[in-house]
């Protein structure tokens, strides 16, 4: 059974911030995970990549418990990247999305899974000026939307 909008609240409350990731690797292909999954719903979607709030996107209607948010957002410490931040919460509205009997969605994976399983193993990222996005010391090129279109997840990172 899937994680509820509350579970995974509770979920993203629990995160420990405080500590870098034990294996910069692996959180770095969560990373790029996150941004094969996000292309494929933007490229449906004919939404920005690559971080959007998707559940807007497809029912505007819909959107997790304001409570629920508000305990995400007051849980993140002040020194995380804004779209981290904007993430958890999109997260959330996804995840009431899934649980509604509205639209039809595509049958695409859910794109905040791999930030969410990253961000659980005690880390963020951010954007650099190179526009890299930078997981530890790994940096990820950004490229465009096409370069991570992909059916199939991209092999780890070595």
């Amino acid at each position: 059974m899937a994680e509820s909008t509350e579970e995974l609240a509770k979920r993203i409350v629990s995160f420990d911030w405080s500590e870098p990731g034990v294996n910069m690797e692996a959180q770095a292909d969560r990373m790029v995970e996150y941004l094969r999954r996000a292309a494929l719903w933007s490229e449906v979607l004919d939404a920005p990549w690559p971080f959007f709030d998707y559940a807007l996107a497809v029912d505007s209607g819909v959107r997790a418990p304001e409570g629920l948010v508000q305990e995400v957002e007051n849980s993140l410490p002040p020194h995380l990247h804004l779209m981290v931040r904007y993430t958890c919460v999109w997260a959330l509205h996804f995840r009431e999305l899934r649980a509604h009997s509205g639209p039809v969605l595509p049958a695409l994976p859910d794109p905040f899974v791999p930030l969410l399983e990253m961000y659980q193993q005690g880390d963020s990222w951010q954007v650099n000026g190179a526009g890299f996005i930078e997981v530890g010391i790994i940096g990820i090129p950004r490229n465009s939307r096409e370069k991570y279109v992909s059916d199939t997840p991209f092999p780890p990172i070595k």
